[in-house]
C-alpha cells in the first residue's frame, strides 16, 4: 500500500480500515478506553480526527460539548443520547455550547467518529444537540449535466448543507451519505480546489482507474486540488463523504478511463462474494483489467 502514514490528510490515500491495527486516540474523550481504528487526522494542531470506534456493551460517557464538534454515525449496534436510543443509521452531532451530553450503549456499537475542534456553532448545528435517523429520510438525486448518466443520490448529515450550484456543502464543509447506483460511471477526473476530502466506502463495490477496486471499508483521501476518479460501480455503493470546507468541483479528462470501467462492468460478477480492496496494479498483474494503451498505471 502507501509508503506514507495512512492517516495523513495532505497525502493521497487508498486503504482498507479492516487492515488497520487498533489505536489509542489520545486527547479525545469519547474515544478514551475503547478500541479505535484511526482513519485520518490533521497533521497540524487542530486535532481534527476521523476514526471508527468499537463501543463495548454497557459503555457510558458524560461528554462535555465544549471539547469540539463531535459527530457519530452508528454503523451497527446502538447508541443512546440523553436516554434516546439510536440504532444502525443513527446520527448524533454534539455542538459546542449545548452542555454535557450523556451517551451510552446497551449492546455495544461500531460508530464512525468525526471530531473537529475547528467547527464552531456558527459553522454548523448552532450550539444545539442534533440527531437523526438516516433510514427515515429520503435520498435526494444529485443534479448532473444533461449529457451525464444519472446515478448519484445523497443524504445530508452535517447541516446546513448547500446541495445546489457549483459549490456544495455548508460553512462547516460537507458530511453526507452518498449512494452510487448499480452500473453508474462518472464521466471525468475531478478535483476540489482548497478543499480536502475523504470518502469511506460502507458497502458495495467501486472501481477507480489509477487507484483500484474498493469495497466495504475502503478509504479514499484526496488532498486539495488532487485529481481523482472517474469511478464506477457494478452492484452499487454507499459511501460517507467528508470535508471541512465548502466544495467546488472542476473536471479534467482521463483518456482510456471509460473503456477501463466498461470492461470492469462487463466482467465483474454481480454476485457479492468475499470481495476485498485491491490496488490497480494488482488487478493488472492478474490480467483482470484491460489497460488501453498502457496509460492507466497505478499512481
Amino acid at each position: 500500500m502507501s509508503k506514507h502514514p495512512h492517516w495523513r490528510r495532505d497525502e493521497p490515500q487508498w486503504f482498507n480500515i479492516n487492515e488497520l491495527s487498533t489505536d489509542a486516540l489520545r486527547g479525545i474523550r469519547v474515544a478514551h478506553g475503547v478500541e479505535s481504528r484511526l482513519i485520518s487526522k490533521d497533521a497540524g494542531e487542530s486535532g481534527s480526527t476521523t476514526a471508527i470506534l468499537h463501543l463495548p456493551a454497557g459503555w457510558k460517557l458524560s461528554q462535555p460539548s465544549e471539547e469540539a464538534t463531535i459527530e457519530l454515525l452508528v454503523l451497527e449496534g446502538d447508541v443512546s443520547v440523553e436516554g434516546s436510543r439510536h440504532g444502525a443509521g443513527g446520527f448524533i452531532a454534539i455542538s459546542p455550547g449545548c452542555g454535557t451530553v450523556e451517551l451510552s450503549s446497551e449492546g455495544g456499537a461500531q460508530v464512525m467518529l468525526f471530531y473537529n475542534p475547528e467547527l464552531t456553532p456558527e459553522h454548523c448545528y448552532g450550539g444545539e444537540l442534533y440527531t437523526m435517523e438516516t433510514w427515515s429520510t429520503d435520498w435526494t438525486p444529485f443534479v448532473q449535466a444533461a449529457d451525464q448518466r444519472h446515478g448519484l443520490m445523497y443524504k445530508s448529515l452535517r447541516v446546513p448543507d448547500i446541495t445546489e450550484g457549483t459549490v456544495h456543502g455548508g460553512p462547516g464543509g460537507m458530511l453526507r451519505l452518498v449512494l452510487i447506483l448499480p452500473g453508474y460511471t462518472s464521466p471525468e477526473h475531478e478535483y476540489h480546489e482548497e478543499s480536502w476530502e475523504e470518502i469511506v466506502f460502507v458497502s458495495g463495490d467501486i472501481v477507480m482507474p489509477n487507484k483500484g477496486v474498493g469495497h466495504a471499508g475502503t478509504v479514499l483521501c484526496n488532498p486539495p486540488s488532487l485529481e481523482h476518479g472517474p469511478y464506477g460501480s457494478q452492484r452499487s455503493s454507499v459511501t460517507i463523504c467528508h470535508g471541512l470546507n465548502p466544495q467546488p468541483t472542476a473536471y479534467t479528462s482521463l483518456p482510456g478511463s471509460q473503456e477501463a470501467m466498461a470492461h470492469y462492468l462487463n466482467t465483474e460478477s454481480l454476485f457479492d462474494n468475499e470481495l476485498k480492496t485491491e490496488l490497480w496494479a494488482d488487478k493488472l498483474r492478474k490480467g483482470a483489467v484491460w489497460l488501453p494503451h498502457g496509460i492507466l498505471a497505478n499512481s
